[in-house]
């Protein structure tokens, strides 16, 4: 009887030590994977440079140049329709989304709220009162206020992603 227990326990122990292992050696891919793709993050956006630091920094109510300012956000973009291009992990790939969709929202409210008129070829603007009619420059600061919020909001979501 003692040698059927012991064979009984000794079976079980490998068992479980089979299983043990093979969920490890999952939960290491996994960790492989993400770390790749986070890596592949940094290096399309960089904190300390790029469309990060430019959000982080430019005020909407001023000029600038949206294809060349915000460039790596729409490769990012573009990455993430990829398939190799996710986490693993369900948490990341939900702040990863989160990310997408506010720079997807504030490029959208970029092209409707701001024109190239009397500027130099590639530069943007918030369209002047003289752009709305019958609007008041109230609906400027409007404008700029949004497109701040939206870029801070952006700069949250990559910090929530990168920590």
């Amino acid at each position: 009887m003692d040698d059927v227990l012991q064979w009984a326990i000794t079976t079980i122990v490998g068992i479980l030590g089979i299983i043990v292992g093979r969920v490890w050696q999952k939960y290491d891919q996994t960790v492989e994977k993400d770390k790749i793709t986070f890596a592949k993050t940094l290096e399309m956006l960089p904190s300390q440079s790029g469309a990060i630091s430019f959000l982080r920094t430019h005020d909407f109510g001023s000029a600038f140049r949206p294809i060349e300012n915000l460039e790596e956000l729409r490769t990012f973009r573009d990455h993430c329709s990829r398939p190799e291009f996710f986490y693993l992990d369900k948490e990341l790939e939900s702040l990863k989304m989160e990310l997408l969709k506010s720079f997807n929202e504030l490029d959208d409210r970029i092209y409707a709220e701001t024109s190239t008129r009397g500027l130099n070829p590639g530069l943007y603007r918030i369209r002047s009162p003289e752009d709305y009619e019958d609007v008041n420059s109230e609906q400027f600061l409007a404008v700029r206020n949004e497109l701040n919020s939206r870029a801070r909001l952006i700069c949250e979501k990559y910090d929530k992603l990168i920590k």
